[in-house]
């Protein structure tokens, strides 16, 4: 029996996990460091895990998980309600739908995919947040998110790719 709930742990414990680290990833991003409109980079916060494991292990992103990430993101930054949600869930079922075409390619290949879906997400982030605010909203925060996550998809990529090997021992 013990070995039973261990085993249900160790599983609830795998499929949870990047959800958790995604989550983890969204609270860190909300402390504020100074940077003005730092709220504003939670979009591309999340967008960088959902995509990496929706690439590697869709089962371990499903669209539910991107759509609670994107609710908790749209509370904490005080964005229109589902906008971050609905940019999530679709940024989950475009790459996992190409999961077979990205998985078997090289990190270039990948990382490519990932600015791509990156800029295209951010594009439409920014156009309907500004259609929710009547005008064009100041899109330098996205921009600076998009670098960001350009530049730091290198080494979060390798971290989660460290903690999928953890996950496939369990």
């Amino acid at each position: 029996m013990a070995g039973g709930v261990l085993t249900r742990a160790a599983t609830t414990a795998r499929v949870l996990a990047p959800t958790l680290v995604t989550l983890l990833m969204v609270m860190v991003a909300a402390v504020p460091f100074g940077v003005p409109s730092s709220l504003a980079l939670q979009p591309v916060v999340v967008l960088l895990p959902v995509y990496y494991w929706s690439v590697y292990r869709p089962d371990l992103m499903p669209i539910g998980g991107a759509f609670f990430i994107g609710l908790f993101v749209d509370l904490l930054a005080a964005s229109p309600f589902g906008l971050t949600a609905a940019l999530l869930v679709l940024v989950q079922w475009v790459t996992a739908s190409q999961h077979r075409v990205l998985v078997g390619k090289g990190f270039w290949v990948v990382w490519l995919g990932y600015g791509l879906i990156s800029a295209g997400g951010m594009l439409l982030y920014w156009l309907v947040f500004s259609i929710f605010a009547q005008q064009a909203v100041n899109p330098t925060p996205l921009l600076l998110g998009f670098v960001l996550g350009l530049v730091t998809y290198p080494a979060l990529s390798h971290i989660f790719g460290q903690l999928h090997q953890k996950l496939l021992q369990v």
